[in-house]
């Protein structure tokens, strides 16, 4: 997969690329992403959600989110 991802991820250019593979965590799943895109996934308190818009991914521990609902 490491390898696979890497390819796809380098030739997004102006797309967007998403990956969900399953993994023995609480939810099930593993998320990542590629490319521009108005979504980005955060953890939030050991679960991964997805932001929308303004909100950067770069906030820690999805507190920004937490505080917007």
């Amino acid at each position: 997969m490491g390898i696979l991802w890497s390819t796809v991820s380098a030739s997004t250019e102006e797309g967007v690329a998403v990956l969900i593979y399953p993994t023995s965590n609480e939810q099930g799943f593993e998320l990542r992403t590629a490319g521009q895109q108005r979504r980005r996934p955060i953890n939030f308190d050991g679960l991964t959600l997805v932001a929308f818009g303004a909100l950067q991914a770069n906030h820690g521990e999805g507190q920004e989110m937490a505080n917007r609902l």
